[in-house]
């Protein structure tokens, strides 16, 4: 799905509507779903700190929140906010719908 629109207004309201609907916006909305897939992405990172940390979410020796408050692993989260702020969240979208109606 190509949108030729995507500054409009209405045309975002009518992507996101559809991307509620599909099975990746059900899955990442349960927060069960969301932690495991997390620790998971994590956990096969070429980075080390990366797979360090999903390690440590997976078994629980950390939660998030814990993580958030570590300085020792700030500049690996700081690093990473800095990719979501460039993230292209239309595309991930986009993507979500195209292969939902594939299913």
């Amino acid at each position: 799905m190509t949108d030729d629109r995507p500054h409009d207004v209405e045309a975002r309201r009518e992507s996101v509507a559809r991307y509620l609907e599909t099975r990746v916006a059900e899955q990442v909305s349960d927060p069960r779903h969301r932690r495991r897939f997390t620790a998971e992405a994590l956990t096969r990172s070429t980075d080390p700190t990366a797979r360090e940390i999903g390690r440590q979410l997976a078994d629980g020796t950390v939660t998030a929140r814990e993580l958030a408050a570590s300085s020792a692993y700030a500049p690996f989260l700081l690093a990473n906010l800095e990719k979501a702020k460039r993230f292209d969240y239309g595309r991930a979208i986009r993507t979500a719908i195209e292969q939902d109606g594939s299913r």
